[in-house]
């Protein structure tokens, strides 16, 4: 059997019938770990008889078997785990397995990536460790836990390399690395990840205009860095809060599409509430630190009309 460094292992100890004082003992490279025992229904572990936890340790409630959970963090090459129970009938019972412990391979990742809406980035992975046949899964892409997309890495020697064409907000998200490596017939893998942030100009996902008594223009948007400052213009203007003029600018969520999936992020509505506006074009001025969007909206006097709306796929900067 093999197991590798580092790794929770299962140790269990079974009987057909339960032993001397419904005790257990564990015991790793010849030297006692710990004990397990029940009583009145409880599973304690050790000589301070402590509860056992679920994620570490349990007992069968007939007494008939025990387990723990075992880190092996240990430098020798074998280890060998024994299990001993005792009889009145006929005395000690055990049972023991030696594993050769191997080295999982191991990864490297660069860590917390920023990038630049326009520019291209490349994330690299790299395994080393006890390699013998070895290679690479494909680099899986999510998003607040939501899977986005599977890309094939350039595979050069012992490294993965993802390159990212053009990094735009589409590519925001956890970036995973799994490796492999295959040892006598037993593969073991290893898993890291990583995490892209863009850093752009604010983009509008939406737009949209309400009308009756008043008229309500409202944009919702991305901004990663947060909005340095957001103004409305009317055809002939600045607009400045009034009585007869409220712009507003909220925190909220927002539904953009990431490579076909749709998923929510943090966002931000925008939106300016007139009363008797003038026709003609209204336009939104939206900046951060790494640039500004423009967007215009177009009233006209055909009677009340209410949720004229409009889905924005790409980002027009200007």
């Amino acid at each position: 059997m093999y197991v590798t460094r580092n790794q929770n292992v299962l140790i269990n100890c079974t009987a057909t019938k339960p032993p001397f004082g419904n005790y257990a003992e564990f015991l790793i490279n010849g030297h006692t770990y710990t004990s397990l025992r029940i009583s009145s229904m409880r599973c304690l572990t050790g000589n301070k008889n402590i509860n056992c936890n679920r994620g570490d340790c349990q007992c069968s409630p007939d007494g008939r078997w025990y387990s723990i959970i075992y880190r092996i963090n240990t430098n020798d090459r074998v280890i060998t785990f024994k299990c001993v129970m005792k009889y009145n009938d006929f005395g000690e019972q055990s049972d023991e397995q030696t594993s050769v412990i191997l080295d999982s391979p191991a990864l490297k990742l660069n860590q917390g990536i920023y990038c630049n809406s326009t520019k291209e980035t490349v994330l690299s992975c790299e395994v080393s460790g006890e390699l013998y046949k070895y290679g690479f899964a494909e680099w899986v892409h999510r998003f607040n836990g939501q899977g986005i997309r599977k890309l094939n890495g350039t595979v050069v020697g012992n490294l993965s390399f993802l390159v990212l064409k053009s990094c735009g907000y589409q590519d925001v998200g956890h970036y995973i690395c799994r490796a492999w490596n295959d040892y006598d017939g037993h593969v073991y893998w290893a898993t890291r990840k990583t995490t892209v942030k863009v850093l752009g100009p604010p983009f509008i996902v939406k737009k949209y205009l309400t009308r009756n008594h008043t008229t309500v223009l409202s944009a919702e948007f991305y901004s990663n860095p947060e909005p340095t400052c957001v103004q409305w213009h009317s055809p002939a203007q600045l607009i400045i809060n009034s009585n007869r003029a409220i712009n507003n600018i909220i925190r909220t969520n927002v539904n953009i599409l990431m490579y076909q999936q749709s998923v929510h992020v943090n966002g931000y509505t925008t939106f300016i509430s007139l009363e008797n506006s003038t026709n003609g074009k209204y336009t939104v001025v939206i900046k951060n630190a790494f640039g500004k969007i423009r967007e215009e909206f177009e009233v006209f006097d055909t009677g009340d009309y209410q949720n004229i709306f409009q889905y924005h796929d790409s980002v027009e900067v200007s």
